[in-house]
C-alpha cells in the first residue's frame, strides 16, 4: 500500500513539473482536440424464426414420397437445406420431425 502512495504521489510531482514546461515548449498545441466520445446503446438483432418439417422440406406430397432410397433422400434434403442457405436462413436445431432456422429480421 505504500509504494502505491509514493507512486501515486510520484506521477502527480511528475506531472505538476511536465505539463507546465510542455506548454510553454509547444504553446499552439491544443490538448482539447480530442474526437468526441458518445456514448451509444449496441442495437440488437432482431430475428426471424422458420420451422419446416420433413415433408415441407423436400416438397413431399404424400408419405410415399418419403420412401426414397436413403441417398436420394439425403440428396434432396441437402439441396433443399441449400436453398434455404442460400435466401439467408441459418439451420439453428434439427428435430425428429423437423428443422429450425432463423435468420436477421428487416
Amino acid at each position: 500500500m505504500k509504494k502505491r502512495v509514493l507512486f501515486i504521489t510520484a506521477i502527480t510531482v511528475i506531472a505538476s513539473y511536465v505539463i507546465p514546461v510542455a506548454a510553454q515548449v509547444a504553446p499552439n498545441v491544443k490538448v482539447t482536440n480530442f474526437p468526441k466520445v458518445t456514448k451509444t446503446t449496441p442495437s440488437r438483432t432482431v430475428w426471424k424464426y422458420k420451422y419446416v418439417t420433413l415433408k415441407t422440406l423436400i416438397n413431399a406430397t404424400s408419405d410415399r414420397d418419403l420412401l426414397y432410397s436413403e441417398e436420394g433422400l439425403n440428396k434432396k434434403i441437402e439441396e433443399a437445406l441449400n436453398k434455404l442457405g442460400h435466401q439467408g436462413w441459418e439451420l439453428i436445431h434439427v428435430g425428429d420431425q423437423g428443422y429450425l432456422f432463423k435468420r436477421p429480421g428487416n
